[in-house]
Formats: structure tokens, C-alpha cells, sequence
């Protein structure tokens, strides 16, 4: 990769996205796509503005100006404007190619809407915090994060309901040796469905597979099967202990990522890769360490807001906050090493953490928190 420019933002907190191969960014109050190595302009709006990133096709806008508020979604595709104003005292909370879900949370109430008919199909009186996965699955975790609940997608009707147990999952944290602190299971992010099983992820590292049609706990994996070294994590301070100890589960559940064409969930943190093969998820979670790796590239992937890298295929691009070394890199999961890492810096020396790293196209984009955003690109 080599670095070919630099876009300067004129606002302390820009916003940069990919939606099908194509960069756009949120500038302050102009939305617009990067092209030529510059911002291009597709819309001005008033100065205060919120915006969501829905998959593949659209940016949904919530323009505030004079009290007033205004709701409409941008084409990624055609860069066009369909304007929402009937709908303008709603939240969007996610969607699809074609369809909206949007929350009042003051009336209360839920609706899904078809956004190319321009009408509701259905309405609940009850606000949902639903995600959508897969393109039809509609999954809801309750406020306490102790139940998911799954809806159909075109009834809005409840299908099933799965509760964590009252006491089972819950864990234990030995930041003190002597002092063990007690944590109550709590559900923290939905991964995705593969082949048929909701892959979830609890606050203690704890990985449950349910069957996505009838709701049933089909895998509950909270131990590492493999290591490809003596060097792991758990042996190092926890010589005693085998099994996933909650005080590192933050290494895996949060950063896991599906890879659906590969069947496979990974992620990457600090010195360590890890993933599952979901083919054998049980027996097939393997830890490996990459410190060597790291070691030859000055560098390690330790981006505090974990989520913010991308992937593609078998690279991850990655980045290093408060470095001293290298601070962005590429990962290739199928060698299990870095395979590209480089500095970016001021003339001074001194160098920025990254609020975002995206990948499109061959290009790879880095935004850093002096609000400039930096592009390579394949050599």
C-alpha cells in the first residue's frame, strides 16, 4: 500500500462510511462522496444532523433546523433524495435494501416500512430496539439484556422468546486474587446467523448459538479448544485455569465478526487472532498468537473502539492507538500474520489515535482524530 493523499475536514467531528465500494463522508452539514481523492458534494444541510449508515443502499438523515425536523434517505446507488417527511417524528433504527424499521419512543411505537411502496406494513404500540440480520431476521434484546425475542418479518408477530438462565451464565472476575467480583450474564451484541444458528455473544465472553427458527440453545461455547503456541493469555495469569476466564473475554465476543462465505467467526486483538469454523464450532475455536508477527512490524491491532476496523476477504486493516511504531496495518487471516503496517504521523514525528479505518475498491482509509483522513491505496 502506498499512501497517494490526505482530505482535511473542516469540522471537529466528520463521519466516514463505505456503502457498495464507494467512500462517503458527512462533513459537518454536507453529505457527500469522496471521488478524485476530494469531497464531492451531493447535499447541504442545516447545521445540526444525524445520520445512520443502513446496509448496501441507503443513508437515512434526521435534519434539525429551527426546531423543526425533517427525515429522508439518500441513495448510495443513485445518489438520489426520497424525503420522509410523514415520518419525521421517528427514529430509524436499522434496515435492509427495501425495508425500514422506525421507533417513536414518546408515543410509543414500532413500524416497518417498505420504502419502495412508501407505505407501513405493519405497527406496533410498544417501542423495539430490533435488529435486522441476514435480510429477514427481525431480533430484539430487552432492556435488562437478559431475553432475546425474534418477530416475524412481515407480521411483526412474536415467533419465539429465549431467556438467559437466572444464574448459570453469570461469572466471576479475579482482577484481585483475592477478591473476586461477581457479574450477572448479560447478552451484548448479535453476531449474525449462519446456516440456521443466531450466533450471540455475552458480556462474559460466552459465545450461544441458537436454532433462529424455534429459538433453542443449540451451542454454548466459553472455552478455547486449541492453541498454536505455549504463549496464551489465560496460562500467563491464570496458570491453574483451562477453560475462558471472564477477565479476558473481551478479547473474543466483542470482535468477532461472520465471515459467511467461509463459515467462519474470527477477530483480532493485541497479539492474538482467534476464530471458529462453524462447520465444528465446538471443537474448533483456536487462539493464536501473533506476537512475532507483531514484533517484525513494530505494531500491534489494540484500536480501543474495536469495532471501527474493516476486512475484506481474507485481510483485516487494522490500527494502533498510542503507538510508538507502526499505527495501521494490514492482517492476512489465512497466513496468520501482518503483512503490511506503516507510520502515520506529523512532520514532528508525533502521531494521532484513529477514530475509523474502512476499506473500498482497493483503497483503504483512514480517519484519524485531527480530522484528517488519509488514503492508500494498492501499489
Amino acid at each position: 500500500m502506498k499512501k497517494i493523499t490526505e482530505i482535511k475536514f473542516k469540522t471537529e467531528y466528520p463521519r466516514v462510511f463505505t456503502n457498495n465500494n464507494f467512500i462517503y463522508a458527512i462533513d459537518g452539514n454536507i453529505f457527500g462522496q469522496i471521488l478524485d481523492e476530494k469531497l464531492n458534494e451531493i447535499k447541504e444541510f442545516s447545521e445540526l444532523l444525524r445520520t445512520l449508515n443502513l446496509p448496501n443502499k441507503y443513508f437515512y438523515f434526521e435534519n434539525f433546523y429551527n426546531n423543526n425536523r425533517e427525515g429522508f434517505l439518500i441513495s448510495t446507488l443513485t445518489n438520489t433524495l426520497v424525503e420522509l417527511q410523514y415520518l419525521v417524528d421517528y427514529s430509524i433504527t436499522f434496515g435492509n435494501d427495501a425495508f425500514f424499521l422506525f421507533t417513536n419512543r414518546n408515543i410509543p411505537e414500532t413500524l416497518l416500512f417498505d420504502i419502495n411502496k412508501k407505505q407501513v406494513i405493519w405497527k406496533h404500540n410498544k417501542y423495539f430496539s430490533f435488529q435486522i440480520l441476514n435480510e429477514e431476521y427481525l431480533i430484539d434484546i430487552d432492556n435488562e439484556k437478559k431475553s432475546l425475542i425474534r418477530y416475524g418479518f412481515s407480521t411483526g408477530c412474536l415467533l419465539w422468546q429465549y431467556n438467559l438462565p437466572s444464574s448459570e451464565f453469570d461469572f466471576e472476575t479475579k482482577v484481585y486474587i483475592n477478591n473476586p467480583k461477581h457479574h450477572k450474564a448479560e447478552i451484548q451484541r448479535l453476531i449474525g446467523v449462519y446456516s440456521g444458528i443466531l450466533w450471540v455473544t455475552l458480556n462474559s465472553g460466552r459465545l450461544l448459538g441458537l436454532d433462529v427458527e424455534t429459538g433453542n440453545l443449540v451451542y454454548n461455547i466459553s472455552q478455547i479448544n486449541h492453541y498454536d503456541s505455549k504463549k496464551a493469555i489465560f496460562s500467563q495469569y491464570y496458570p491453574d485455569e483451562t477453560t475462558l476466564n471472564p477477565d479476558w473475554g473481551f478479547y473474543f465476543g466483542k470482535y468477532l465478526q461472520l465471515d459467511e462465505s467461509n463459515g467462519i467467526l474470527f477477530g483480532l486483538r493485541n497479539e492474538y487472532y482467534f476464530e471458529i469454523d462453524l462447520k465444528n464450532p465446538t471443537e474448533t475455536y483456536v487462539l493464536y498468537d501473533i506476537s512475532e508477527s507483531c514484533k517484525q512490524w513494530q505494531t500491534e491491532p489494540d484500536m480501543a473502539n474495536g469495532y471501527q476496523w474493516a476486512w475484506e476477504g481474507n485481510e483485516i486493516f487494522f490500527g494502533k492507538n498510542f503507538a510508538n511504531g507502526n499505527n495501521v496495518g494490514i492482517f492476512n487471516r489465512k497466513l496468520k500474520e501482518i503483512v503490511w503496517a506503516t507510520r502515520i504521523q506529523e512532520p514532528d514525528g508525533s502521531s494521532h489515535n484513529f477514530n475509523k479505518i474502512d476499506y473500498a475498491a482497493g483503497k483503504l482509509y483512514v480517519l484519524d482524530q485531527a480530522n484528517i483522513l488519509h488514503i492508500f491505496e494498492r501499489e
